[in-house]
């Protein structure tokens, strides 16, 4: 489970950050914090069924040190072919995906942000992870983030579904935020939130009204 875990983080650091060390070197932007938003959310029917269990993703090759071809039921990267997501960011200048054009400034528009399953005590969390980007005129952390996600084989539909995330300060590490409230299509989550100690990680379950 701990190689898993490490493996899942691996993959978002590459796709969401790995890009921090030199995208605002000449305007300072090492000296400026930045923020991370960890969160896992068991999505389930109305009977209790968690909706991203057997998805189909790819499993991380430790050994090559990137993704494999292999296919599992059991967790993993999910499929890029049987989802699309989006991250709506309060203000456009966190957004680390579509970044704004600053003066010296490389744009790195390559990245997009990926959908991982986490299993966890018998139960499968969709992993959502972003970072808010910074710059010197948008210093502050996210309060509130949308990800706009589309996945028939877990709602049935294809209709995109909004699931809206409020954060607060964490304790540690500084720059992690929590998560203490969650909406998939305006239904909040009625499950107390748990969090771990490490990058103050926080999990969430939600109940679907029709499946």
């Amino acid at each position: 489970m701990k190689k898993f875990h490490l493996a899942i983080l691996m993959i978002f650091t590459i796709m969401c950050s790995c890009n921090k060390d030199n995208r605002y070197d000449n305007i300072g932007y090492n000296d400026l914090p930045y923020y991370d938003y960890f969160l896992y959310l068991s999505i389930q029917d109305a009977s209790g069924n968690n909706i991203a269990k057997g998805i189909d993703c790819y499993v991380w090759d430790s050994e090559a040190g990137k993704m494999s071809e292999v296919i599992s039921n059991d967790g993993g990267v999910v499929k890029p072919d049987l989802y699309t997501l989006e991250i709506v960011f309060p203000d456009p200048c966190m957004d680390v995906y579509h970044p704004q054009s600053l003066p010296g400034v490389v744009s790195y528009d390559e990245y997009v942000p990926v959908l991982a399953v986490h299993p966890i005590d018998d139960d499968y969390f969709l992993y959502l992870r972003t970072s808010s980007n910074i710059n010197k005129n948008c210093p502050n952390p996210a309060e509130m983030l949308v990800f706009k996600l589309k996945c028939p084989y877990m709602f049935g539909d294809d209709a995109v579904h909004e699931i809206v995330t409020y954060w607060k300060e964490g304790n540690k590490p500084t720059n992690s935020r929590l998560c203490y409230r969650v909406a998939l299509d305006g239904k909040d989550s009625t499950e107390e939130f748990i969090y771990e100690d490490h990058n103050q990680r926080s999990r969430a379950t939600l109940k679907l009204r029709d499946r």
